[in-house]
């Protein structure tokens, strides 16, 4: 696999084939089901096994792990196990978004808890707290023709020293219900966000979201230099349009240091190479604050307005 610009290998052995830049080996079996019950859902932090620490990952419901994701202290290498009923779609998914995270900081990697989308050769970034409307906008915004480079979590780069580049990473449509209709959209183009092959698997720690089709680019391996990066505030039920400020210096990279991926383990920093990186993207993209109007009978009207603002501030820049 080959995903935030890393090759992923997966298969039996931890060990790390020369080719690759991290390895995942998985196992199910009955044996660990002992292993994972009455365990506290999502738990995470270092464990020791066999004389060497993991960082570890637990995901469930009801009180119940149903799998496990144990991480090396480099990030290197990846072993997870799980009852024989998980379904190989959910392990992916776990690996590649929350997993990877720890992978990322582990491999001293910056990343963003963000939104990645692609038009016309340059990138933006979509990032705000839970709640705030990153994948509702993400999918309005395929509307206008942007492509999906990275749904939740964006591995960022700097190439020639200052250009700072997005990498491709998992793409998901994520939508609730009633945004998916007020886009636009039947419910019967999505599927469920998780496969549950036991009744309960999953349903209490994760959401009722849906997944619908995302517009991927049409080189979807390369990176993109970013142009923008959008704060999202909480929405508001004042608002009856978008509201948009422009952020710079200090503030700028203050707003952009709340969405950097950090370290699960104390002192819970950002990889070191993030600071650098911030100081080039606040030089080279429009760094935005909006805050959306908190009625999805406006949301279309509402999209259409920001990506109209939005080309505007870019053709400006360039």
């Amino acid at each position: 696999m080959l995903h935030y610009g890393l090759s992923i290998d997966e298969g039996e052995a931890a060990t790390l084939p020369a080719d690759a830049d991290v390895s995942w080996s998985h196992s199910w079996d009955q044996a660990v089901a002992a292993d994972l019950l009455n365990v506290d859902v999502a738990a995470t932090g270092p464990i020791l096994e066999e004389d060497k620490t993991w960082i570890q990952h637990d995901f469930g419901s009801g009180g119940n792990v149903r799998c496990r994701f144990r991480v090396s202290l480099d990030g290197r290498v990846v072993k997870s196990s799980a009852l024989p009923s998980v379904a190989q779609s959910n392990l992916i998914e776990l690996l590649l978004e929350p997993v990877m995270r720890t992978v990322l900081c582990r491999l001293n990697l910056p990343a963003f808890h963000a939104a990645a989308l692609v038009k016309a050769g340059e990138a933006i970034l979509l990032m705000g707290p839970k709640g705030a409307g990153k994948s509702t906008l993400s999918a309005a915004l395929q509307r206008s023709g942007w492509s999906l480079l990275a749904d939740d979590l964006v591995r960022v780069i700097c190439c020639d020293e200052s250009i700072v580049r997005a990498l491709p990473g998992l793409r998901r449509n994520k939508l609730r219900l009633d945004s998916l209709q007020a886009l636009g959209h039947s419910p019967e183009t999505a599927q469920e966000r998780w496969a549950r092959t036991l009744p309960g698997d999953f349903d209490e720690q994760w959401d009722e979201k849906l997944l619908l089709p995302a517009a991927i680019p049409e080189d979807e391996n390369a990176s993109f230099r970013i142009a923008a990066a959008i704060c999202l505030l909480p929405r508001s039920l004042s608002l009856g349009s978008p509201e948009i400020r422009t952020l710079s210096g200090q503030s700028a990279v203050l707003h952009l240091a709340r969405h950097l991926i950090r370290d699960p383990l104390p002192p819970n920093a950002p990889p070191l190479a993030a600071g650098r990186m911030m100081s080039h993207l606040v030089s080279q993209a429009s760094i935005l604050e909006l805050q959306m109007p908190d009625n999805l009978s406006l949301l279309r009207q509402s999209a259409e307005a920001f990506a109209k603002s939005l080309q505007l501030c870019l053709s400006k820049q360039s």
